[in-house]
């Protein structure tokens, strides 16, 4: 099973590109119960890297969205090819051309163990655990981490409550 990852793409995408990441997103059906975001916040996000199979349909997708103060990251990878090491890759990709100094927070579903054993494995840390959600945070600071998990962390609170 020969798979590709492509290179960073750049928002504003093209026309096929929409059309093939909604194609994609359709054909999620046990991902999507803790995968939360939307296809079209998918679609607007500013940059994405997509795994592609043999046939060149899109697998996977992973991509930054640009938030007032940070950026928050989002992985989605079809089930039939998770445990392979693919989610991996994509999420190298985009973490290798992220900003230093820079905050990434991604929210992954506190069942989800797969994916959040993946995360710790790439320097994501655990910052807040809701019922069903867990928030982690990425800081590409040579290892050092800022202060604002802090306020970060007092700000969700205070939407969750």
């Amino acid at each position: 099973m020969k798979i590709t990852t492509s290179e960073i793409i750049k928002a504003p995408y093209e026309e096929k590109l929409h059309n093939q990441i909604t194609k994609f997103y359709f054909t999620l059906t046990q991902e999507q119960d803790s995968f939360t975001l939307s296809l079209e916040q998918i679609q607007e996000s500013s940059q994405l890297v997509l795994l592609y199979n043999e046939d060149e349909e899109i697998v996977g997708v992973a991509g930054l969205r640009k938030m007032f103060l940070h950026s928050r990251y989002f992985m989605v990878v079809h089930k039939d090819y998770q445990g392979k090491g693919y989610g991996k890759k994509i999420i190298s990709k985009i973490l290798t051309a992220y900003p230093k100094r820079s905050l990434l927070l991604l929210s992954v579903g506190r069942s989800n163990l797969n994916a959040r054993r993946l995360y710790n494995t790439v320097d994501f840390k655990t910052i807040y655990r809701h019922k069903t959600m867990a928030f982690m945070l990425y800081n590409n600071k040579s290892g050092q981490w800022f202060r604002w998990p802090v306020l970060l962390f007092i700000f969700i609170k205070s939407k969750l409550s």
